[in-house]
């Protein structure tokens, strides 16, 4: 899987406001944002933002995750193993828009 978003690391720009929370990559390419409806709280907006921009470090976590998910310990069943994998594919298939 290559992945066609903008490449990480990203962070917040402008913590949320009156005009909403912009998150960009470390080459200050604006990635996403948050919206800057009134109906939401401040600090759920920045939790919002700081959710996004944890993306690309959640993504290739998961990866790596996959890749040594056998090696894992506390899993001792088969089927147990199957839907952890069957989970992690999904979720890195969504992420990178492969579903």
């Amino acid at each position: 899987m290559t992945a066609a978003h903008t490449p990480g690391p990203w962070h917040i720009v402008v913590r949320a406001s009156i005009n909403g929370a912009r998150i960009a990559s470390s080459k200050g390419v604006v990635v996403g944002g948050v919206s800057s409806a009134a109906d939401k709280p401040l600090d759920q907006k920045n939790a919002d933002a700081q959710l996004i921009a944890s993306a690309p470090d959640l993504l290739e976590a998961l990866k790596e995750a996959q890749q040594n998910w056998h090696h894992m310990i506390g899993l001792s069943s088969p089927t147990e193993h199957h839907r952890l994998n069957e989970r992690m594919s999904a979720a890195i298939k969504k992420a990178t828009g492969d579903e």
